[in-house]
């Protein structure tokens, strides 16, 4: 799959079925958000509550914040791998393992961590 750069991809926690409170538990996957990008993200309830997150860049480390998740949620930077769970409403600070806007070497020829689920 394709994602373009400064997008947010919310995945769920659920792949056995459609049926579920798709915003308990969903990662928000990052990837390569420019400096000083903020980015909403609305998860839709499914058979649970919804939830709006933002995700903004700031200098070496993306921040999220929610004030309505419904229950535990992660964010994670697809280029490193790193993640950090919330336990609900709240934010979270991911801090980025490069500086000066310059991501670490990655081989083209290799996918992005669970971007070929």
């Amino acid at each position: 799959m394709y994602v373009r750069p400064g997008t947010v991809l919310p995945v769920g926690a659920v792949d056995a079925t459609p049926e579920y409170a798709w915003a308990e538990d969903v990662t928000l996957r990052a990837f390569d958000l420019a400096d000083g990008a903020d980015v909403v993200v609305r998860v839709p309830g499914g058979t649970g509550a919804g939830a709006t997150f933002t995700v903004r860049r700031e200098g070496g480390a993306l921040v999220a914040s929610s004030a309505d998740a419904p229950s535990g949620w992660v964010l994670e930077d697809v280029a490193s791998g790193r993640r950090v769970e919330a336990s609900g409403p709240g934010e979270v600070r991911l801090e980025l393992p490069w500086v000066n806007g310059s991501a670490p070497d990655v081989d083209p020829d290799q996918a992005a961590p669970g971007v070929d689920d």
